[in-house]
């Protein structure tokens, strides 16, 4: 039986060969519908993985009439507190 990454390296090489899948697997003795198989099975578990994102704080921008307030991501909320109690 042919592990996961044997198929891996079988489906690299036949890709690399530029031969049709029925040439490339007669060479190999194998029938097409066995390479047809693993190259779904391989494209589905490409399909599965997924990257990780992470957002990035940028902070935050307030505006009100003619004011504009940037703040970090890691501003102080007492401190913005009793800015905008001055506003009022």
């Amino acid at each position: 039986m042919t592990n996961k990454s044997e198929w891996q390296k079988r489906i690299e090489e036949y890709k690399l060969s530029g031969l049709s899948i029925h040439a490339w697997c007669k060479i190999q003795g194998i029938s097409a519908s066995t390479l047809h198989y693993h190259l779904k099975k391989l494209k589905n578990q490409q399909q599965k993985k997924f990257i990780e994102l992470k957002p990035i704080s940028q902070g935050i921008k307030l505006r009100w009439k003619n004011i504009t307030l940037e703040l970090d991501p890691d501003f102080d909320e007492k401190t913005l507190s009793r800015f905008l109690s001055v506003l009022r």
